[in-house]
């Protein structure tokens, strides 16, 4: 890209427009994947990204974009799989993940305004506080935008039982093309809805929505696909009313239950999967209708179900499927690629689709959705794979099969994008295909508008997709040719292989890391959670980027560079990816145990802060390089301890040292002593956990700490080990069971959190929160003992149990918490970010104080709160019940403080 382009870019976007070749990248593919033959025949690397916050900056964009004759490919979140999002001339992408506000709803006329870049799945949270739900969503609603949805075509999802296709449910939308904008409402959506912003971009759209209801979810399993047809069939002769209907075929079933059970085992702690299990051999089918319509529909539904051979299961069971139906690839975490292929058939015509399919090619699993009252059908095919190997380009002609079918029995592909544009006169109508080109020639007469999408080359000339075009008929052509030589000479599936020439090769759980790159689903579900990408904004900064750049590093297309090694240092570990990831991959592991240490071997550094912590632990055995005789300064004379005994305390470098924070152990002792336990305290034997060291890399160095830990616990007798810091917690709980092994220790200790043990003991009556305390408080879930150990319930049954306390949740709380924003001290400016966020979420509750269970959470939080300016005094949960029970406390007066003014 000319520099005098890039000198007007960033005088429009400042620090939102990337040209660093990595990032690029990252925005060169969307959800498919495409063999690297099939990709090179078009330019899928962008020149820059830019990232919009107003439809001014549209309109300037696009003048530059006319002015040196650059492409302009719109994004949304990258969610589909069609290449509508995807560049084939270089050019400039454009991102509008910040364009996503909510700028009107209207309770009365039930309306939602938006910008392009709203997420689907955070519109239905607003819309719900305002007594509003969606009418529809898609499935990948958890991170697919309202103006990528549209964009992309197709437009069915959870929902269009009742509701159809999302342009049914626009009511106006604004445009902006190289002409300007433009508001379109009626059959002029047709302009925009498929068209890939081929016209122009989606700027703003009013969507109509419903009275929100809960919804009751029916799961039944049948058979046979004739039986659950059958029950479609009867349930549409008698017009029962379903908001939504869904089904998978057994195989589905099958392999999503395998790949959540093979997830499991291979975490670094191997568990057992505890979830409800669906029936083995049936077809799955889920039906759901609002609340108020459950009079009109149930007993009919179980009737028509029981009546074709059906079994209605259990209503655990059908919540936790409906809780799950944004998950519909948990399965190719078996691939770990997988060939899908996505149609809309009349649904009568669906068994027979099937038996065409299995006539042609191997069975793939199946799932699907009805639409439109049922009179239609969309079935999205999935057949595992290996994109490692070398018959993968000839493999994935095989998701023409179920298109073919599907033509044959009156149904089309789902959409066009730019895969299947031959399609577009199909999809469209011919006279209406015509006339939207025509209209695209008019507003965009130097076709700077995502060239080579959606139009078919028979109509525009230009195409850079001609040759993939090409390509494409071939495969089409020679389904079966290619299949039958893929079997003879394709090779197969390479397994949990790693090339061992790479970096990672040298090192511990290198196979998963490589294993979960490849099988990432690129659903972007992380992007929505990930702390980091919140606060930086770029693909790079999101699991899901990472796992793309590490899938291109494998294949020795791309080198880690200084700034993407940094994007894995400010990870904060918070999890919250690790809960959302479609095929279960844990994420914060890998970056701790494998890939950090990998880049810092790389030689690419950690902050300078964390490489003084790393040294001071190894030399004081604590980060701040304080002398370790000085580990015993927290604990006043009063306290009663022991010297072995099976229950321990670890008191935790930061409360051992920092003056704001030893509180936590000193009223956690004073706890415990008051119902009878003196624990086992190791003073000066106490190392640091070494988390500061492992969780930036330094894995081999921290075993000589690790094992001196393990060997005093031993030593000591400790069968229960209680801490009041969650990153102690953290580390001894998940991460020590593994060392020891590599080790060779014995560690069969049993790791409790304080809020553990209090809420215990004052349930067995042991100790008693008998004081008043008239405050309105507000509670942080620690990331390391909330999502990282699912203590969720212990601080808030304490809170509870404390007279006159008034505990307001926040908006994010439990296992949606916000981080506390861990890098204050490593990446300031990063950290504040976060950490401010959440302060301020803290602040609008109308709290007093801001109460947490972790050390670290507590420093940063009292930062935010002075950056913010905030009325908050951030205090412990164990200061409330000390102060609760009548214990001495050190923070006293603040406590009397707020008392006062409460």
């Amino acid at each position: 890209m000319k520099e005098k382009v890039k000198k007007e870019l960033i005088g429009i976007f400042g620090n939102r427009v990337a040209f660093h070749q990595i990032e690029r990248m990252l925005y060169s593919s969307d959800l498919g994947t495409l063999p690297s033959l099939v990709k090179s025949q078009i330019s899928t690397n962008p020149d820059a990204v830019v990232q919009p916050n107003s439809g001014d900056e549209l309109i300037e964009l696009i003048k530059i974009g006319m002015k040196y004759k650059t492409p302009l490919t719109p994004r949304g979140s990258g969610t589909a799989g069609y290449g509508g999002a995807v560049p084939t001339k270089g050019g400039i992408v454009v991102d509008f993940h910040r364009m996503n506000k909510v700028i009107d709803i209207n309770k009365e006329e039930k309306t939602i305004t938006v910008e392009p870049g709203a997420v689907w799945a955070d519109l239905e949270a607003e819309l719900s506080n305002h007594g509003l739900a969606l009418r529809l969503y898609p499935g990948s609603a958890l991170s697919a935008t309202v103006g990528g949805w549209i964009a992309n075509g197709g437009g069915v999802g959870i929902g269009s039982f009742e509701y159809g296709f999302i342009k049914n449910n626009i009511l106006e939308l604004g445009i902006i093309s190289p002409k300007g904008p433009k508001r379109l409402t009626g059959d002029d959506l047709d302009l925009v809805d498929g068209m890939a912003g081929t016209t122009g971009f989606i700027s703003q759209v009013t969507l109509m929505v419903r009275d929100y209801e809960d919804n009751v979810p029916v799961l039944g399993a049948f058979p046979s696909l004739e039986s659950l047809l059958g029950t479609f069939e009867k349930l549409m002769e008698n017009k029962l009313a379903f908001w939504e209907i869904s089904f998978r075929d057994p195989l589905h079933v099958k392999l999503t239950r395998e790949a959540v059970e093979k997830q499991a085992k291979r975490a670094p702690i191997p568990s057992e999967v505890k979830e409800p299990k669906l029936p083995e051999d049936k077809f799955i089918a889920m039906f759901v209708y609002p609340k108020s319509r459950e009079g009109k529909v149930k007993d009919k539904l179980l009737s028509i179900v029981k009546a074709h051979g059906g079994e209605v299961l259990d209503e655990e069971l059908a919540r936790f499927e409906w809780d799950e139906r944004f998950y519909p690839m948990r399965l190719k975490a078996l691939g770990p690629s997988i060939v899908p292929s996505e149609v809309i058939i009349p649904t009568q015509r669906l068994s027979t689709l099937v038996q065409d399919i299995k006539r042609e090619t191997k069975v793939p699993a199946f799932n699907g959705t009805l639409v439109n009252n049922g009179s239609q059908a969309t079935i999205l095919t999935s057949t595992l794979d290996d994109e490692r190997r070398r018959g993968f380009p000839l493999a994935y002609s095989t998701s023409f099969v179920p298109i073919k079918a599907a033509k044959k029995l009156g149904g089309r592909p789902y959409t066009i994008g730019m895969y299947f544009t031959d399609d577009a006169e199909l999809l469209f109508g011919k006279d209406n295909l015509l006339k939207i080109y025509g209209v695209k020639k008019e507003v965009d007469p130097v076709h700077i508008m995502n060239p080579g999408k959606v139009f078919p080359t028979s109509l525009e000339k230009g195409s850079p997709i001609r040759k993939l075009n090409l390509m494409i008929k071939l495969a089409r052509s020679l389904t079966g040719v290619m299949e039958a030589t893929d079997r003879l000479f394709g090779g197969k599936p390479l397994g949990e292989i790693i090339n061992q020439k790479t970096i990672l090769g040298k090192l511990p759980f290198g196979k998963e890391v490589a294993w979960d790159a490849f099988a990432c689903t690129n659903c972007g579900y992380c992007r929505g959670e990930c702390t980091e990408f919140n606060a930086i904004g770029w693909e790079s900064a999101s699991p899901r980027g990472k796992f793309h750049f590490l899938r291109e590093y494998l294949k020795g297309k791309v080198k880690l560079d200084e700034r993407m090694a940094e994007m894995f240092f400010v990870c904060t570990t918070c999890r919250r990816c690790n809960l959302a990831c479609q095929v279960r991959s844990h994420i914060d592991e890998h970056w701790t145990l494998t890939l950090r240490p990998a880049i810092w071997q790389g030689g690419f550094n950690p902050p300078l802060i964390s490489q003084t912590q790393a040294h001071n632990i190894l030399v004081d055995h604590n980060p701040g390089g304080i002398p370790q005789s000085k580990r015993k300064a927290w604990m006043p004379p009063d306290l009663k301890y022991r010297e072995e005994g099976e229950i321990g305390y670890w008191a935790g470098c930061n409360a051992s040292f920092t003056e704001a924070t030893r509180n936590l152990a000193v009223n956690s002792v004073r706890i415990l002593n008051e119902a009878g336990i003196e624990p086992t305290y190791l003073g000066s034997d106490e190392w640091c956990c070494g988390g500061a060291m492992y969780v930036v890399g330094c894995i081999d160095e921290v075993m000589e700490t690790v094992e001196h830990n393990i060997n005093e616990i031993n030593r000591r007798g400790i069968k229960t080990l209680i801490t009041s810091c969650s990153g102690c917690w953290l580390h001894l709980s998940h991460f020590y069971p593994l060392f020891a092994q590599r080790l060779n220790l014995k560690y069969d200790v049993k790791m409790r959190h304080v809020t553990e043990i209090i809420s215990e003991l004052i349930e067995e009556g042991r100790i008693k929160c008998k004081f008043p305390l008239r405050l309105k408080v507000t509670y942080h879930d620690p990331c390391h003992i909330g999502r990282g150990g699912g203590i969720f319930e212990p601080p808030r049954k304490i809170l509870a149990s404390i007279p006159s306390l008034d505990l307001i949740e926040m908006p994010r709380n439990r296992e949606h918490a916000g981080c506390c924003g861990r890098h204050v001290m490593r990446y300031p400016q990063l950290g504040i970010a976060i950490n401010s966020s959440r302060v301020i979420e803290a602040e609008q509750t109308g709290a007093s104080a801001l109460i947490g269970c972790c050390p670290t959470c507590e420093n940063n939080f009292r930062i935010g709160v002075a950056e913010t300016s905030a009325k908050l005094e951030v205090l412990d949960i164990t200061d409330l019940v000390a102060e609760s029970m009548g214990l001495p406390t050190l923070v006293i007066s603040k406590l009397a403080k707020l008392l006062q003014n409460n």
